[in-house]
């Protein structure tokens, strides 16, 4: 039997500092909302969703990067709102998302694209912090 050892993975911190807080009033109950670069383009209005199964665009931020429809798979689900109404899902898609000012991490991700009246631009939900292997801490 052979035994080979592969050191732990190196990957950056995403971390939040002094500066990020300029302005803003912490509250523990607040969403986060961040902004990321996409298709060559930086996008604001990202909520980020632990209790989301489900990484989910919407249909005019997918036209607004200027994703080639082709890009656009067939899917056959149902999305489901908390409130158990169904949302139509156009289908879906990777695209790649980096984080961070100098691209600390790119990623490809799976999202379903909906044609809804937008919140945000993306929810960002666990598939997304599963990938990042992101521990999310609430205080108790």
């Amino acid at each position: 039997m052979t035994v080979s050892f592969q050191p732990p993975r190196s990957t950056p911190d995403i971390i939040f500092v002094d500066v990020d807080f300029k302005g803003v009033s912490p509250h523990d109950n607040d969403v986060v909302v961040i902004f990321v670069e996409m298709m060559g383009f930086n996008i604001q209005h990202i909520l980020v969703d632990q209790d989301s199964s489900a990484n989910v665009m919407y249909w005019d931020a997918f036209i607004g990067l200027k994703v080639p429809k082709d890009l656009l798979s067939l899917y056959l689900g149902a999305l489901v709102r908390f409130v158990m109404e169904e949302i139509e899902v156009q289908g879906y898609a990777g695209l790649e998302i980096t984080f961070g000012n100098e691209g600390v991490k790119t990623l490809t991700i799976q999202y379903l694209i909906v044609n809804e009246s937008p919140s945000y631009n993306v929810f960002l939900g666990r598939p997304l912090l599963n990938k990042l292997e992101a521990i999310v801490r609430r205080r108790i």
